[in-house]
Order: C-alpha cells, then structure tokens, then sequence
C-alpha cells in the first residue's frame, strides 16, 4: 500500500461497472450520500480501506507511461475530497489494457462493499461477452453460478438474431445508442417488428406452414407456448 495523489488517478466510466450519471455537484450518483458517511466517519477518526488502481502501460512514440486507473473506491476517494485531502492510499495491479481493468474492476465491485444490481451485473454480463469471455468465465468474473445467472439474465437480456446480449431496458422506450450495428438494432424497432408479425400472419392464414417439416413444427410450438405465457401475463 502506498499514499498517491488523488489528482494523479484517472476516473473513466468506461471501465468503472457502476450505472453512473452526474448528481450533487457534478459527482456521480448515487454516490454522493454513501461518500458523505464515509467522509463523516473518516473525520470521527475511521480508516478508510485503500481504493484500488490498475497500472496500464500506454505505448506513446518513444516512452511508456503507466496510467493509474481507479478499479474500485470510488466513494473512499470522493470521501477523502470531501474532507480536502490531497492523498489517498491505494494497492496497484498490474493490467495490460482497459479491458483487463474492466474485468478486475467488475470482480471487485459484486463481491464487496456496496455491491453492483441485477441491472449493472447483467450490464457487465453483456460487455463481457463482448469481449470474448465463455459463460463460464463471466460466471466466475460475476461471482454467480451459470444457472443462476442464466435465470437473472432471462428478465434482463435479449439474444439477437447474431448471438449477442442486448439489455432489455435499451429496447423498451429509448432510443439504442448510435454505436450498436444496424444489423443489431433493425429486429427491435417497432417496424421490422410489425413487418416480422404480418409476414407471419400471412403464413398461418394462407396456410402456408410447413407442417411436414419437424423444425417448423418445433418453432411453432414454442411460439404458441410463448404467446399463451404472455397473454397469461397480461391477464
């Protein structure tokens, strides 16, 4: 453990698995009032653990300069800007990339302190997959078991028709962010979703189903069981 500057540390949402947006004096909610009771304890004379920064190695033209990059304490570092200390006590990993940091970050964050939600956990589920981890890796990043994660993504993530995870909260009512790929976006919007149900209905009143078929029969008969849960839901 050694005292570090806290001007020095680089805070970057990005690689922070906390669902963040700008509160009480521009500090990220909803830490400020979870900040301010560490502040207060800290001021009664409390130790407050060290944050925990990853080191990255950044290639410019001629020198490599290591990055601190805070992984977890985000409310230990606004408590001690709260009580206008310059230094904070930090333990260092070593990490090659933002991407090794946002894994190291995610580990940290679900097994202590103020743990990540369903929502931040399912949203790291989905950037995890994103960059290339199995299911079992992502389960043992999470600290969850496969097949309770699998039933906590259930309500929370969708598959695209290419395999990939989709937050359901970013297809109901607001618009996807302009990064997703047109191939991800164009089966969710309300029109590709109509077009999808009238070519269907055409089928079945047309009777052009193959029947015969053991895969068609097979997708009916999870769309029947999927439309008579929904309409039980609705009930």
């Amino acid at each position: 453990m050694v005292l570090i500057d806290i001007d020095s540390i680089i805070f970057d949402p990005l690689v922070y698995p906390r669902q963040l947006h700008e509160g009480k004096d521009g500090v990220l909610e909803p830490y400020w009032r979870t900040a301010a009771k560490m502040a207060r304890a800290q001021r009664a004379g409390d130790e407050l653990p060290p944050i925990t920064v990853a080191l990255i190695e950044k290639q410019d033209a001629n020198t490599t300069t290591p990055n601190p990059l805070l992984i977890d304490g985000y409310n230990r570092m606004l408590a001690h800007k709260q009580n206008k200390r310059k230094q904070i006590e930090a333990q260092f990993i070593q990490c090659k990339d933002e991407n090794e940091a946002y894994v190291e970050a995610v580990k940290r964050n679900v097994r202590h302190g103020v743990s990540l939600d369903d929502y931040e956990i399912a949203k790291a589920v989905v950037k995890l997959q994103d960059l290339g981890y199995s299911e079992i890796q992502i389960s043992s990043i999470v600290a969850i078991a496969p097949l309770e994660l699998k039933r906590m993504l259930n309500d929370r993530v969708v598959k695209t028709p290419t395999g990939q995870l989709v937050l359901k909260r970013l297809l109901v009512g607001q618009q996807l962010p302009a990064n997703m790929t047109e191939e991800l976006q164009a089966p969710y919007s309300v029109k590709s979703q109509v077009n999808l149900l009238r070519q269907l209905n055409a089928l079945i009143e047309d009777d052009l189903l193959d029947l015969v078929s053991n895969e068609v029969r097979f997708e009916v008969q999870k769309l029947y069981e999927h439309l008579r849960a929904m309409m039980k839901q609705r009930q």
